[in-house]
């Protein structure tokens, strides 16, 4: 079975290559994702990468949001992330076109993901101490936890607080 092993080896390929996001100094986010792949066989091989703009980054994660301009945001909500305690996001946004910008004050990498009933929507990928990211995104009324998954030699930071629970109306 040759052929279907070169097919799961380029379909590996594939979805490493819409995986991949390039390294930059800013680590922000924002604007529309653009490429993803995904592959599977009877070994399987998935991923989902997006980026866009010159120097961003976003990640968003199979079956949820989409990223929205900047400028069509009706609030910004100003982040900060620190070890081990996110801080600025209100209990309540009212408005449901964010603007999610994040500073890392934290010794650390962090990042900020977006999760509703335990399922990642959409993040600021993780971010050197010191950086900045942002995300513009349209979440409909409900309840949503902002988290840092990032992990690091005491565990991994939402385990250790890294949590807020906010409601969009």
């Amino acid at each position: 079975m040759p052929k279907k092993s070169a097919l799961v080896g380029l379909l590996l390929v594939l979805a490493l290559t819409g995986a991949a996001c390039g390294d930059d100094d800013e680590g922000t986010v924002s604007g529309s994702p653009s490429g993803s792949a995904s592959g599977s066989a009877s070994g399987s091989a998935s991923a989902s990468g997006s980026a866009s703009g010159s120097g961003t980054h976003a990640a968003e994660h199979e079956g949820t949001l989409e990223t929205i301009p900047a400028s069509e945001a009706e609030v910004t909500v100003d982040v900060v992330l620190k070890d081990f305690e996110i801080e600025g996001i209100p209990s309540t946004i009212e408005g449901e076109k964010i603007l999610f910008r994040a500073k890392n004050d934290g010794p650390t990498e962090h990042e900020l993901v977006i999760m509703q009933d335990g399922k990642e929507l959409i993040e600021i990928e993780a971010m050197d101490a010191g950086k900045s990211g942002e995300v513009a995104v349209h979440l409909e009324p409900g309840k949503y936890t902002a988290s840092c998954l990032v992990g690091s030699g005491g565990g991994r930071h939402d385990k250790l607080g890294m949590n807020f629970d906010f409601t969009v109306s």
